[in-house]
């Protein structure tokens, strides 16, 4: 069995070596895609800042991240890096 404890290590384990794996974002910011938003807000949420994370979300007129409009995932994506 999982330990609660566990999950946190795993979800931020997880997050890091997605985050990894894409290139870096260095290129266009039209490359900024929602599995890059997802990322970086799946890391803030296991460093405890999950509460920061719903309202970033809520502040782009979203309930959920893949209702907002990936014309805002560069501010988004530079909003949640900053958290």
């Amino acid at each position: 069995m999982i330990h609660v404890n566990e999950i946190s290590k795993m979800l931020r384990e997880a997050a890091d070596a997605l985050e990894a794996a894409i290139p870096q974002l260095e290129k266009p910011n039209e490359g900024v895609r929602l599995e890059d938003v997802r990322i970086v807000l799946i890391r803030k949420s296991t460093e405890g800042k999950r509460e920061a994370v719903k309202d970033l979300i809520t502040k782009y007129g979203a309930e959920r991240l893949s209702d907002i409009s990936p014309d805002a995932f560069v501010a988004l994506l530079r909003e949640a890096e900053a958290l």
